[in-house]
């Protein structure tokens, strides 16, 4: 073995052999000289005296015996020493290396005596907290307990109590005041004879995970609660449709008076129902968007004088819209829709009264803005945004405001819906909403919407007149499950000029479709349908003659329509509930399309 490891060197050693008998031999050497020169100068005296002989030898053997002892008690004292040295080398390395990992580690390492005070902390762990130095944070209540503030559990209490910490979540309040939510593992330190001298272990940063976490929970909340609304809708669409056709058929047969007014009023409140019933679906985000190119300061400016009566006198709402605004592709009402409720969310914010501004303007995204923002990315953006001076909010309500029917309303005036709706439109549209609150700061809510460069500029909507949307005795084909709507719609396409061929289904359907011999100018179907949906239906009856005018319609189920397809063939959508004009001009629409296309070829 080597010196390493405690034990001499052969060389070594031998060494000392020779430097023993070197100095055994000069001692002899020495004795003889010291002889002869006494031999000389005192030739009175025996020189073979037994007496002297035995006391010079005796002097002679203690000299050599003393100077042997010496040098080895030097030699282990210098190698005792060596091993020292080089044991300590070891140990500063060793805590050099395990110093290094200590402080590099991603995860907080703490170590404790047995009281809970803190005796030493990585810079992990003073970031996790939010102190510059161990210093500092020992003079706070962390100091003489680490887990100090913890909520949701006691882990010091645990950790006392069974001598281990095993996987605990928990949050502790940061230097800041604001919490964050750590993953703890820690066991005790025990002596020879089992006493606790202390308390080592670590915790790590999961509050990132825990939000992803929750807004994991969240979306699948709001998707099975929007696919409760998106069915409800669809279902209540089908009576809505009837109801208003009838509704309107009526207002037109009976003459001016007080019945007919009645009829307007009832008209009227359908209306509001059919409002709701299109507002669940686009909190759902179920709901089909149709979308041209929009200025946002003419719709925002459009919109003035209807939002001063929905305020009230105690509210002010004042406008800054920015010059050369770019366009963005969406449909005018439900961007009127958003700035509404965020309007009316605004006004909930104030009860005493205060002031609201919506401004507008454009923005280039960057990556790194896109990366601090869940549902940005980069490009270029136009936005409005609506700000109050209200009681704003807490990170807590923040981070529910979007869900379906929440809501701080204590009067239980408000339906919770408004801000799932505003978020359900922007997203539709590519967009999505920035949030700033504080509590007694007011807040602002910030919607982004892609840029779009339309060909031919805004498009504007022009009003028909009656012989525009009639028939000419073309032949249509109307498919509807619900015998209410069938019969309604059946009844206002013949009453207008057209041939109309009825059908429950897509299999009847297609038994008519075969019996007229594919003679039908234009289909008019339901999406969802017992067995085949209304767009297998079309994609059935195009095959066999190409170029069939399509209208489809539904209450929307996002389950079972195939939005590609009809996007991609072309097929129009009409919304449920449609109104009478809304039918007509529909139809009329598509068979003027076909003709010019038929003409063409």
């Amino acid at each position: 073995m080597n010196s390493r490891q405690g034990n001499p060197s052969p060389d070594k050693g031998m060494h000392r052999v020779f430097l023993i008998l070197s100095l055994v031999i000069t001692v002899l050497v020495m004795s003889t000289l010291n002889a002869m020169i006494d031999l000389f100068l005192h030739p009175e005296i025996p020189f073979l005296d037994d007496g002297h002989l035995l006391t010079g030898g005796i002097a002679t053997l203690i000299t050599i015996s003393l100077f042997g002892i010496v040098l080895v008690y030097i030699d282990r004292l210098q190698h005792a020493v060596r091993v020292h040295e080089e044991m300590r080398a070891a140990i500063s390395a060793s805590e050099a290396k395990y110093r290094d990992l200590f402080e590099s580690s991603r995860d907080a390492i703490f170590v404790t005596d047995a009281e809970g005070k803190l005796l030493d902390l990585n810079q992990a762990g003073l970031k996790l907290l939010g102190y510059p130095a161990l210093e500092e944070l020992a003079a706070t209540g962390h100091g003489e307990n680490i887990f100090t503030g913890a909520a949701e559990v006691d882990p010091w209490n645990v950790l006392r109590r069974d001598g281990v910490l095993k996987d605990s979540e928990f949050s502790l309040e940061r230097r800041d005041g604001s919490r964050v939510t750590v993953l703890a593992n820690a066991s005790a330190v025990l002596d020879s004879e089992g006493k606790v001298t202390g308390y080592r272990g670590s915790m790590r940063d999961i509050t990132g995970q825990k939000q992803l976490q929750e807004q994991l929970v969240q979306a699948q909340k709001m998707e099975s609660v929007g696919r409760l609304a998106g069915g409800l809708a669809h279902d209540f669409t089908n009576y809505l449709t009837a109801i208003q056709g009838y509704i309107d058929l009526a207002v037109m047969d009976v003459p001016t008076g007080p019945v007919q007014d009645n009829l307007v009023e009832a008209r009227r409140s359908t209306d509001g129902a059919a409002n709701l019933t299109r507002q669940l679906l686009l909190f759902s985000r179920t709901h089909p968007m149709e979308t041209r190119p929009l200025h946002l300061n003419r719709v925002i400016s459009g919109m003035q004088e209807m939002l001063d009566h929905l305020i009230g006198e105690r509210i002010t709402v004042r406008t800054d819209l920015a010059p050369d605004l770019p366009m963005v592709s969406a449909e005018p009402r439900n961007l009127e829709q958003a700035v509404v409720n965020l309007v009316l969310n605004a006004r909930a914010a104030m009860p005493d009264g205060g002031k609201i501004t919506i401004r507008t303007g454009k923005r280039t995204v960057d990556a790194e803005y896109a990366a601090s923002h869940a549902e940005a990315y980069p490009g270029d953006f136009a936005f409005f945004s609506v700000a109050d001076d209200g009681v704003g909010m807490d990170s807590e309500t923040m981070a529910h405001i979007f869900e379906p029917f929440f809501t701080t309303s204590r009067h239980g005036d408000s339906s919770g819906l408004g801000l799932a709706v505003v978020y359900g439109i922007v997203t539709q549209y590519g967009g999505w909403v920035d949030v700033s609150s504080a509590p007694r700061k007011g807040s602002t809510f910030s919607i982004y919407l892609p840029v779009t460069t339309p060909v031919g500029g805004e498009e504007a909507a022009r009003p028909v007149s009656p012989a525009e949307i009639a028939g000419h005795n073309e032949r249509l084909l109307l498919v509807e499950d619900d015998d209410a709507v069938r019969e309604f719609a059946e009844k206002i396409l013949a009453e207008n000029g057209y041939v109309v061929f009825s059908a429950i289904d897509a299999r009847q359907a297609f038994n008519v479709f075969v019996a007229e011999r594919a003679n039908i100018d234009l289909v008019f179907s339901d999406v969802v349908l017992p067995g085949d949906t209304g767009v297998e239906l079309a994609e059935q009856l195009s095959s066999f003659k190409p170029g069939l005018p399509v209208l489809l319609a539904s209450g929307y189920n996002d389950t079972v329509v195939d939005w590609q397809t009809v996007n991609e063939r072309g097929y129009r959508f009409l919304q449920k509930p449609y109104s009478l004009p809304d039918l007509l001009s529909a139809v009329r629409e598509l068979l003027v399309q076909a003709r010019a296309r038929s003409a063409d070829n």
